[in-house]
C-alpha cells in the first residue's frame, strides 16, 4: 500500500476514533458529571501520547538498524565499483563477479528496490552502451548512486549522483565527460 493510503486510512481511522471517543464522552458527562468525564478525558490523552511516542521511538530503532546494515552494504558496493576502474584486469572477472553476486545477495535484504533496478541496468548493454561506453556506464553508475544516497536518507539537488560518478575519472577529463552526458 502507497505511504500516502497509508497516511490517509490511518487519519481516517483517528477521525473515527474521536467521534466515537466524543460520543461516549458527552453519555459519560452526562450520567457522572463533567468532573468525571474530564479526568477521563486527561487520562485517555496521555494514553495516546504515550503510545504515539513510543511507537515513534521503535519506527526510529529499527530505521537505525536496517541503516548501519544498508551502509554496509553499500559501501561495499561503491568500493567494488571504484576497484573496477582503479587495477581492473581480466584475471580479476571471477573474483569481481564473486563480490557482485554476494553484494546482490545482501541488496536484497538491506537495499532499496531502486538500488536494486539500477545495479541490475548495470548488467544490461544496449545500443546506447555500443555508441558511447563511457557515458553510458558514467550515467548507470550516477543513478545507482543517486539511489543509493535517497535511500540512505540524503536529499541531493540534482545531478549529485552524476558528479559523484564523475569523480571516478581522471580530473582533467571529468569537464569533457561532463559535458558529453548532459548533452
Amino acid at each position: 500500500m502507497p505511504k500516502t493510503s497509508q497516511v490517509l486510512l490511518g487519519l481516517a481511522c483517528v477521525l473515527v476514533v474521536l467521534a466515537g471517543a466524543t460520543y461516549a464522552l458527552i453519555l459519560l458527562s452526562e450520567k457522572t458529571g463533567s468532573q468525571v468525564a474530564v479526568a477521563i478525558l486527561g487520562v485517555a490523552g496521555a494514553l495516546v501520547g504515550a503510545a504515539y511516542q513510543f511507537r515513534l521511538a521503535k519506527e526510529k530503532e529499527a530505521e537505525a538498524r536496517l541503516f548501519s546494515e544498508k551502509q554496509k552494504v553499500y559501501s561495499e558496493l561503491i568500493t567494488t565499483i571504484f576497484s573496477l576502474f582503479q587495477n581492473f584486469s581480466p584475471t580479476d572477472e571471477n573474483e569481481i563477479t564473486r563480490r557482485l553476486f554476494h553484494i546482490r545477495t545482501s541488496l536484497i535484504i538491506w537495499g532499496s528496490f531502486e538500488t536494486l533496478k539500477c545495479l541490475d541496468a548495470l548488467s544490461v548493454l544496449d545500443t546506447e552502451h555500443e555508441r558511447n561506453p563511457l557515458k553510458w556506464g558514467i550515467k548507470k553508475q550516477a543513478e545507482l548512486f543517486a539511489a543509493i544516497r535517497k535511500d540512505l536518507g540524503h536529499k541531493d539537488p540534482i545531478n549529485a549522483g552524476l558528479e559523484i560518478a564523475i569523480g571516478i575519472i581522471k580530473g582533467d577529463e571529468r569537464d569533457n565527460v561532463r559535458s558529453q552526458i548532459l548533452s
